[in-house]
């Protein structure tokens, strides 16, 4: 079935309230020939079953994800960012299904202290961790560490601006057409690179940087519980 049938289906059918486009077609972005139509499906709370019949399998040209309007407003978190910036092409809920979109495309203020403070946290001890394995020479845990530091750093400098982490394919055009508003997006993806190498010189600058930041936010706590290991973080 061509995306084409399947919304001329869709609109056609009352069960189905809302439709929203996500993934390369729903930003318009990085989208090539095989690119899947990627929808995301909210169907009337009193039929899950039919939402269930309407999956598809990985891959498929069209592929859908479906489930209640109840379920499509507490959906999963990991995939949060899919809803960010995707294209609405049904909504039979006089625009409240559009709403739920940017919700869950974007994040409250008690979602983004949360999330800030509980990312933050892993950021500094994979920070920790790395630059241990940096100086005793376990280059490839350092790497390692590195990576998983970087991840939880993006999230909270995302999250410290109320937005969800992009999927890392997306992150550079994010960057580029999003711009968060307290960094410099050409600063932050060298400053990441250099981290990403694992070196401590290189991830101490981001740190350095990031420090600001998480201090004018009202999170310095979670730094400073780090003590007396801080000035190591900063290479000081």
């Amino acid at each position: 079935m061509t995306i084409d049938d399947w919304l001329a289906n869709a609109r056609e059918d009352d069960r189905i309230v809302g439709v929203v486009l996500t993934g390369s077609r729903g930003r318009d972005v990085l989208v090539h020939e095989g690119s899947d139509w990627d929808l995301r499906v909210a169907v009337a709370d009193e039929h899950q079953a039919f939402a269930d019949s309407l999956e598809t399998r990985h891959g498929s040209e069209v592929e859908v994800a479906a489930t209640t309007v109840s379920n499509f407003r507490v959906w999963s978190d990991w995939d949060r960012y899919s809803f960010a910036h995707a294209t609405v092409l049904v909504d039979k809920l006089g625009g409240d299904f559009a709403r739920i979109v940017a919700e869950l495309g974007s994040l409250s203020a008690s979602e983004a202290s949360a999330l800030a403070r509980e990312a933050l946290g892993a950021y500094t001890n994979s920070l920790y961790r790395s630059l241990r394995d940096a100086s005793r020479g376990l280059d490839l845990a350092a790497r390692l560490d590195a990576a998983e530091s970087v991840t939880s750093l993006v999230a909270t400098i995302f999250a410290l601006e109320r937005r969800v982490r992009p999927f890392n394919k997306y992150l550079a055009w994010e960057l580029e057409q999003h711009p968060l508003a307290e960094w410099d997006s050409a600063e932050l993806v060298a400053l990441l690179e250099g981290a990403l190498t694992g070196a401590a010189a290189e991830q101490r600058r981001l740190f350095r940087k990031a420090e600001k930041q998480i201090r004018r936010h009202g999170l310095a706590d979670v730094v400073d519980d780090w003590h007396p290991h801080v000035p190591f973080l900063r290479g000081a």
